[in-house]
């Protein structure tokens, strides 16, 4: 029997392989090369593999600012603004991968950092001074719900580049927010610099 028949290695060859453009890529031919891989097979590979490794990089994004926010029980220095920018900006791209049905690997990044973005919007609301109060997190949920339905209900496939193009006047608010935030203080509170600069650097 050949690895193709076996139901694990069909399966690990279909999600590196499958659904490439070229002719020389298919499960079954790769799998059958392994170890000695055709240069497009390996090619192929990599490029998932480094989008796996940009993932799970992005699970680590913002975990030294939650680190610091639970260490201090404080969001001094995060501006409110600039976070629920982040939640729209990171989902925008992540919901275009999706309505797109591009390949998890394309649009991950952005999803689990927008996830980590929401998390980050209830630790505002929880330690925020002034308070977040219940209305102001009723209007910014009903906000984001009303965004979420025009998103997949609304929109049409000719529209969601909307979703990409948006990205840069809701960037330019969200850092102009920080900007603005960081130097009334004349601090940058807590802010974390690894964080920061992963969002440079990505």
């Amino acid at each position: 029997m050949q690895l193709y028949d076996y139901f694990i290695f069909r399966s690990i060859a279909e999600w590196a392989w499958a659904g490439s453009d070229s002719d020389e890529v298919e499960p079954q031919i790769c799998l059958d090369a392994f170890p000695f891989l055709p240069g497009a097979c390996f090619a192929s590979l990599i490029v998932k593999g480094l989008g796996i490794g940009i993932i799970l990089g992005a699970c680590l994004n913002k975990a030294p600012l939650f680190i610091n926010v639970l260490k201090t029980k404080s969001v001094a220095g995060l501006s409110t603004g600039a976070i629920y920018g982040e939640a729209i900006m990171y989902c925008n791209s992540a919901f275009y991968g999706i309505l797109r049905a591009n390949p998890f690997t394309a649009y991950g990044e952005n999803l689990v950092v927008a996830l980590q973005t929401v998390i980050m919007v209830t630790f505002i609301w929880k330690y925020r001074e002034p308070i977040v109060t219940m209305p102001q997190r009723l209007l910014a949920a009903g906000a984001f719900a009303t965004y979420c339905f025009v998103v997949f209900k609304v929109l049409t496939p000719e529209q969601y580049p909307m979703l990409v193009t948006s990205n840069l006047p809701v960037l330019v608010y969200s850092r102009g927010s920080q900007v603005i935030e960081t130097f009334s203080l004349k601090h940058t509170g807590t802010n974390s610099i690894i964080t920061t600069g992963m969002n440079l650097l990505g």
